[in-house]
């Protein structure tokens, strides 16, 4: 399944945007070192299809076909670990039907791969193989909070800083691109838009969180200006293009 004595550098800024849409999911992302990987789930009939919308679904694309279960096989025959320099992978699981309906399911699906997964027990974080978080439509941080063990973190927004929540429930914040910029990876940023781009990054930074844009410009020009700005997660669907770009740095 898995090259674990792979010559490749891990690339820890990278993000395997929509990751089920590329012509080997999981593996694409898992081959080149992808510290991040987004998949689109929806609920229907009480199952978890890989999928942005319920009407798009495929037969028999589930989350744990498609990801769980080989993530879990590489974790198995790696030692424990996806990567060989134990780097946690993020898989970011972007939710498409109703919060908390889709949560329980999910919940307990991850029951079957508890021993790889990050986990909070009694407020302290236990780091694992593979470390869940849920975009999207999510649970509240006081849904989430009522258990003493818990097997998922959150993918905050803008509005979620400045509320004094904790990196672990909420690792990362991720900002839609376009609704803050009105560049689109042509010439040059202007001053003003590169200022408030810094901002947001120490503003997000301040709080020790992780930083992600999505809907950012996808080619070299804005990895650039990403990488140089301190993001943490670039976001691309051009898996091998980014991972080149990032590994010559």
């Amino acid at each position: 399944l898995f090259a674990s004595d792979s010559t490749k550098k891990p690339c820890n800024r990278c993000h395997s945007h929509n990751d089920y849409l590329g012509e080997t999911p999981l593996f694409d992302a898992i081959n080149y070192g992808y510290k991040s990987i987004e998949v689109d789930i929806v609920l229907d009939n009480g199952l978890l299809y890989v999928s942005h919308y319920r009407w798009a679904k495929k037969k028999n694309t589930f989350i744990e076909n498609i990801y769980l279960d080989k993530l879990y096989q590489i974790f198995k025959e790696n030692n424990g670990f996806i990567y060989r320099n134990s780097t946690s992978l993020f898989l970011l699981v972007d939710v498409k039907t109703a919060a908390n309906e889709t949560f329980e399911i999910l919940n307990n699906s991850l029951k079957n791969y508890k021993d790889m997964l990050s986990h909070i027990s009694n407020d302290s974080l236990i780091q694992g193989a593979v470390t869940i978080i849920i975009s999207g439509n999510k649970p509240t941080i006081e849904y989430l909070g009522k258990s003493n063990e818990r097997y998922v973190f959150l993918d905050g927004r803008l509005t979620d800083l400045g509320k004094n929540i904790s990196i672990n429930m909420m690792p990362l914040i991720s900002i839609n691109w376009k609704k803050e910029f009105s560049w689109r990876g042509y010439k040059n940023i202007s001053e003003k838009e590169m200022g408030h781009l810094t901002k947001l990054i120490i503003k997000v930074h301040q709080e020790e969180k992780m930083i992600r844009f999505w809907g950012a410009p996808d080619n070299v020009k804005s990895w650039e200006l990403l990488y140089h700005s301190g993001i943490d997660l670039i976001n691309t669907d051009k898996i091998v293009e980014l991972y080149n770009f990032v590994i010559e740095k």
